[in-house]
């Protein structure tokens, strides 16, 4: 994978991350257009719907737009599942700390680590170390396939094919596609 790759792959991976793991505000939506100037890509919504819709799909169980936002709901429907104890085990021997992100304090207090915005953190982390550490890159790469194949590409595409239906606003149908990107990358040796 060349460094352009990698780059590009750790940057929307990234993106995808901080919109699972902050409700929408005016500076997210204001970088967002300058990335995505195309209206079909993405077009300004009032703040209020974003923030109504991010609660509805992530946060509240009871709402007919919920999209359940952890690996073990979505592959062994229920929490704390298998899933999130081999994610657990990853995060720990990277020592990689969810609980630094920027994210939203109701995320920090469920310490489930297999909430799709940390995954989506970790492996990001990982791609970029391993451009930024030439003598470990080869393990750091080794390690960010292993778990892009176990706990991305196992159950994002489908989750995020879920969300680009389902969502009502622009901002999430983005969210959406940045998803399938994200467990489509391929991380192939050589």
């Amino acid at each position: 994978m060349s460094n352009h790759a990698l780059q590009e792959a750790a940057a929307v991976s990234e993106l995808a991350a901080a919109i699972y793991l902050k409700a929408p505000s005016a500076e997210l939506i204001n970088e967002l257009k300058s990335v995505f100037t195309d209206p079909e890509e993405f077009s300004e919504e009032p703040l209020n719907l974003l923030l109504e819709e991010y609660h509805e799909l992530f946060f509240n169980p009871v709402s007919t737009h919920f999209i359940c936002p952890f690996e073990s709901f979505a592959r062994e429907q229920r929490y704390w599942g298998e899933a999130a104890i081999d994610v657990r085990e990853y995060y720990r021997q990277a020592e990689f700390d969810p609980q630094s992100l920027r994210s939203e304090v109701y995320w920090k207090n469920q310490r489930m680590p297999d909430q799709i915005g940390f995954e989506m953190a970790f492996f990001s982390a990982l791609l970029k170390s391993a451009e930024a550490q030439a003598d470990a890159a080869d393990e750091l790469l080794k390690t960010a396939r292993m778990f892009h194949t176990e706990h991305i590409n196992s159950w994002m595409g489908e989750y995020g094919a879920r969300l680009q239906r389902e969502a009502r606003t622009s901002l999430y149908r983005l969210l959406g596609t940045l998803t399938c990107e994200v467990a489509e990358i391929s991380l192939e040796e050589g």
